[in-house]
């Protein structure tokens, strides 16, 4: 047995095509609330006159429609045992990643990127076996504070690595390697937007988390200048001022890295949006501007906190 560090750094490719958002259709507050009853994903509907930003001067940021698609996981399974549970996909700029969980539990993994992952020390377990006509190494492992789980290793012939691991069977983790096909799996992100910084794209998706970033670079490494969107349980920020975002409750404050916004959805979820680097300077009004052209996919998730 070994222990295997799944992280990688090689940047995946991800192909970005334009994409014109429609206008978000929004609803008023104290209405029944879209995507529960109504059967509509729940919007985040235009604010009342907001009143300027007490902390942040006015911002030169941009706002454009957004002008992305997200590219497609490069495999689609074809055997799940019902003992997974719930699937989600997400990317980042170093791998893509497609998680089975149940409950709090990461049943099985899979990862796709361009960097070898590291392999560790040699494991008694270990030995080859063929995916698709490449050759594997299948061994038991554990990553990081996990219990031992067995993991495949192999590379596609496009270049990139993949590595599966999971609470299953040897068996079953070999039938589930050996039954993903290449063929495209289509990421549903958590959010849809009407507005974005001009010519930002995602740097980060999974279910309850987008990010967005320049598509170049900063010449200074010190500045990251991300937009982050997520979906959280309901948390009161200390010394954040009050407002409300069509009728509904919502707390504004800047801390060390930028600006945080956080909207209370009514269901013991908060709509979050926070803004670093070049975006430090946007104001209440930027991001209450953002957060009304929102749209909550039904099946979005929420982050553990």
């Amino acid at each position: 047995m070994k222990t295997v560090r799944s992280a990688t750094s090689a940047r995946v490719r991800v192909a970005l095509v334009v994409m014109t958002l429609g206008v978000v259709t929004v609803g008023a507050a104290g209405c029944t609330e879209p995507g529960r009853d109504s059967g509509a994903a729940p919007t985040v509907g235009p604010s009342a006159t907001p009143s300027p930003s007490p902390s942040v001067s006015p911002t030169a940021v941009r706002l454009a429609p957004p002008s992305y698609r997200l590219a497609s996981f490069p495999l689609k399974p074809t055997w799940e045992p019902a003992s997974l549970g719930r699937r989600q996909v997400a990317f980042t700029p170093d791998f893509w990643r497609m998680t089975y969980r149940k409950g709090a539990m990461v049943m099985l993994e899979v990862t796709v990127a361009w960097q070898q992952p590291t392999e560790g020390a040699p494991s008694d377990s270990a030995k080859r076996v063929t995916i698709s006509g490449r050759s594997a190494r299948v061994e038991h492992v554990v990553i990081g504070d996990s219990d031992p789980n067995w993991a495949v290793m192999w590379q596609l012939g496009s270049g990139e690595w993949v590595m599966v691991t999971g609470r299953l069977s040897e068996t079953d983790t070999l039938r589930y390697a050996r039954g993903l096909a290449a063929a495209t799996l289509v990421v549903t992100p958590p959010f849809t937007f009407a507005l974005l910084p001009d010519r930002y794209i995602p740097a980060k998706v999974t279910d309850a988390v987008m990010e967005f970033v320049p598509p170049e670079p900063s010449n200074d490494p010190d500045v990251i200048s991300v937009l982050g969107v997520w979906l959280r349980p309901t948390y009161h920020e200390e010394n954040a001022t009050p407002t409300t975002v069509n009728g509904r409750p919502a707390e504004f404050r800047v801390g060390p890295g930028g600006p945080l916004l956080a909207i209370d959805m009514g269901d013991g979820r908060q709509l979050t949006l926070t803004a670093t680097g070049d975006l430090a300077t946007m104001s209440m009004n930027d991001l209450i501007t953002i957060a009304t052209g929102v749209t909550i996919s039904p099946s979005a998730g929420v982050t553990a906190g």
